[in-house]
């Protein structure tokens, strides 16, 4: 029989701390860039537009902007989502955090309206405050494959979301690790 547990662990299991500690690296890698990305765009989404009228760009300017960078970042996101596994994953997403670190940096220097529309698509800059670069997908899957089947649930409860939006687990064969197979059989 086992012993009985105290009330801290019995609250740590129910609200899946336990599983989230016990975790792979990978996994707590994976959950603390994203909450690091949403904290980005979500402040990001504040001042863009402000950002555009102090550099003199007209409101249709402003909307078209926003228009193109949502259908450039479903696009890129579409692009990379496709060569994820082929690439690896793990390539994927560096190669998405340095473009975002490259766009930040056009962002901080250049003042020209085309050249912000570019480093905002290639940068997968959000103008809606939510996630919508390739990573989101990638991450998942790369999550469903570290994860046991047992305690997947626990770990995309502590994923972070924005407030509107429901994780939809999708599940993938290749890990992190880019030695991984491209092409294994799924079961």
């Amino acid at each position: 029989m086992a012993p009985p547990r105290s009330f801290a662990q019995k609250a740590a299991q129910e609200l899946g701390l336990t599983t989230l500690v016990h975790s792979p690296r990978d996994i707590h890698l994976l959950l603390l860039t994203r909450l690091i990305r949403m904290f980005a765009y979500g402040s990001s989404t504040l001042i863009l537009a402000l950002f555009f009228a102090a550099l003199n760009h007209s409101d249709a300017q402003i909307g078209l902007f926003m228009s193109l960078t949502l259908v450039g970042d479903v696009l890129i996101s579409l692009l990379l989502t496709l060569v994820a596994d082929s690439l690896g994953r793990r390539r994927i997403l560096i190669m998405g955090a340095l473009l975002m670190t490259f766009s930040g940096a056009v962002f901080a220097t250049v003042g020209n309206y085309w050249i912000l529309l570019l480093a905002a698509v290639l940068g997968v800059i959000s103008p809606s405050g939510n996630e919508i670069g390739p990573f989101r997908a990638v991450e998942e899957s790369t999550i469903a494959h570290l994860s046991d089947a047992s305690t997947r649930s626990d770990i995309f409860a502590w994923k972070p979301e924005p407030a509107d939006e429901e994780a939809e687990p999708e599940s993938d064969d290749d890990s992190l690790t880019d030695d991984a197979p491209a092409n294994r059989s799924r079961s």
